[in-house]
């Protein structure tokens, strides 16, 4: 593996995440706009659409620009450490949108 610096190696990763940026923020904003219309009682039902986004995502880039890899392989990214680091901040923005929204009042609790 190459010894770059970490800071280097963030900005492959984040180059590499702008492939499936767009697709994951619009799985999350649908998602966010079904907990604001329906409340927190959605919140499996969104879990479960974003975990099976990421296994259409990880498809479509990996049969679209497969090729890429290498170019990442050759800087020390295992395609292992390219998705697992790029779906887990995605991930957290995810949750981070939820509970944001959650705590400004955007999701309640329960449709009444």
């Amino acid at each position: 593996m190459h010894h770059k610096s970490w800071p280097t190696q963030i900005k492959r990763i984040f180059t590499f995440y702008r492939n499936h940026f767009w697709a994951g923020l619009v799985v999350s904003v649908l998602c966010l706009w079904v907990l604001i219309s329906n409340g927190l009682v959605a919140f499996q039902g969104c879990f479960w659409l974003k975990i099976l986004s990421y296994g259409v995502i990880y498809y479509f880039i990996d049969q679209l620009r497969k090729n890429q890899y290498h170019y990442y392989n050759n800087l020390g990214l295992k395609k292992s450490v390219l998705w697992a680091t790029t779906l887990s901040v995605d991930f957290m923005f995810y949750i981070v949108l939820i509970i944001v929204s959650y705590k400004i009042k955007w999701i309640p609790h329960s449709i009444h």
